[in-house]
């Protein structure tokens, strides 16, 4: 009989600032071969704070199709290679706890007859099993997804809100998707990948699975559709591939299916492929950029500061000298959330860094200008000697920060449009800035230039789906937000709002 020993244990760094979990283990022989070491769906507790620390996040990483609970997150084919969730992420984030979850995503060589809906019930089910005492159900939870990961999350998510679990649904603060194909040409693609591997194995394939895949299915668009609202209450960070897939010689999941589009999402291209992209070690430049900024995301979600050097730097001697430099003056033009203008609000709390970090839960708190409807938060800033930028989020979105150097996921800037096509008694004077239509999703460009032509033309924006041509806010009650500036009037910035169905008058300001 072979004898095994724990990868994760194996290869969590030694630290007194973490300790591998007790719980089950995934597995390797002693010949090297990786095993699975699975028997069944689990969520595996891989790595625990130090005794006496407190724990103040979990976070869950899963895979993706094709995927496991321990390869996927190992650079190349290395059985002694160090999974980055169990190496990297323990010692930059010593209050949280680390889990993979593991499920039968093979499509092929599979006796399973699951799809994506009963992974993530027993995702749910074993969430609420490892997180089962007062402080754990209150705990934040973000979430690592790749590829079919993504989905079986946000399918979760939507099992979650069906069964009204509020407790669960206000734990989960944040999710990194990596490759996850949320729409578009990245299902087609995908689509044509397992017809491929279907034509290749025609035996012991999962065709629920497959099923659930296919380019036909509704699984996938209903899904897309019914998480919207609830993934856009989240910190979201997109990493998406910018390499073909080898032996296919395209991308698996371009930009367009990866990106939600939502204005709470900041997305990164990644130089790599649509496996690799899970796939580094700690020193690696991907590392640096993905766990990096998961390592980020995880300290604004629980309210601590970031670690004074990640171990992924090179060593000190390596690096250029800093320089004392003094920050430019951070200004907040405008800012609205829904009706309401908190420029005032928000401007007090600009640190002296020239930085401002919103909590769009609690920070926004005059009064709500709109009881019961999800708003949208309008942030018009600039930098000195820089050129106008608009932040765009929801309300209960989580934490965002403006900072130096910032570039906002989607410009809604308007795009600029001939004066002589102006009229009405406001005439060239008349600047519109940007126009918000709810919260732009499924949008990442700013409203087109024949709209804002119907705009200068008739001076008024019809507050409605029709006149711009999209649904900015699905199923929700909406706002418009006109940002516009006189030229008459030292270049002031100002905002008129109209409710869902009225008309927002510019031929009187």
């Amino acid at each position: 009989m072979t004898k095994f020993t724990s990868l994760f244990r194996q290869h969590s760094r030694p630290s007194d600032e973490s300790v591998p979990s007790s719980s089950p283990q995934l597995v390797a022989s002693d010949q090297g071969s990786l095993e699975t070491g699975i028997d069944g769906d689990r969520l595996y507790e891989i790595c625990t704070p130090a005794k006496g620390r407190d724990i103040r996040l979990d976070i869950v990483a899963v895979h993706g199709l094709m995927g496991h609970p321990y390869t996927t997150w190992v650079k190349g084919k290395d059985p002694n290679g160090k999974p980055w969730i169990s190496d990297f992420l323990p010692s930059q984030l010593p209050h949280a706890r680390m889990f993979s979850y593991g499920y039968d995503s093979q499509v092929v060589r599979s006796s399973s007859v699951a799809g994506i809906p009963e992974f993530a019930a027993n995702l749910l089910a074993w969430l609420k099993l490892r997180r089962s005492s007062e402080s754990e159900k209150q705990r934040p939870l973000l979430f690592i997804c790749h590829s079919l990961g993504g989905i079986i999350v946000k399918k979760a998510l939507i099992v979650a809100n069906n069964r009204k679990d509020e407790v669960f649904l206000d734990t989960v603060k944040g999710i990194a998707f990596l490759g996850v194909p949320h729409h578009g040409s990245g299902v087609v693609e995908l689509g044509k990948y397992f017809a491929y591997l279907l034509r290749t194995f025609t035996r012991h394939t999962n065709s629920d699975l497959l099923a659930d895949l296919d380019t036909r299915s509704k699984v996938l668009s209903n899904i897309c559709i019914d998480a919207t609202h609830l993934i856009c209450q989240l910190r979201i960070i997109t990493f998406y591939e910018t390499r073909n897939f080898p032996g296919l010689g395209r991308l698996i999941v371009d930009e367009d299916s990866a990106r939600l589009n939502c204005p709470n999402e900041e997305a990164i291209p990644i130089n790599a492929d649509h496996s690799s992209i899970c796939k580094f070690a700690s020193g690696d430049a991907n590392c640096e950029l993905i766990g990096g900024s998961i390592v980020a995301l995880a300290t604004q979600i629980i309210g601590l500061p970031l670690p004074t050097e990640l171990s992924i730097k090179p060593p000190a001697s390596n690096l250029p000298q800093p320089t004392t430099t003094q920050a430019p003056k951070l200004t907040v033009h405008i800012a609205m959330w829904g009706e309401r203008d908190v420029t005032s609000t928000l401007t007090s709390k600009i640190k002296p860094e020239q930085t401002l970090e919103i909590d769009t839960t609690h920070d926004i708190d005059t009064g709500d200008p709109w009881y019961l409807v999800h708003k949208v938060t309008c942030i018009l800033y600039s930098y000195a000697g820089q050129p106008l930028r608009l932040m765009v989020t929801h309300d209960a979105a989580g934490i965002f920060s403006i900072y130096p150097g910032r570039v906002e996921p989607v410009s809604f800037i308007a795009p600029s449009v001939d004066c002589t096509s102006k009229s009405g008694s406001v005439g060239p004077g008349l600047e519109i800035l940007a126009v918000i239509w709810g919260g732009m999703l499924g949008k990442h460009e700013p409203v087109d230039e024949g709209t804002m032509g119907k705009i200068y033309t008739g001076l008024k924006v019809e507050c409605t789906n029709a006149f711009f041509g999209f649904d900015g806010y699905p199923n929700e009650h909406k706002t418009c937000q006109v940002f516009y500036r006189m030229k008459d009037d030292l270049g002031t910035v100002r905002c008129k709002v109209g409710r869902e169905h009225s008309t927002i008058m510019l031929d009187q300001l």
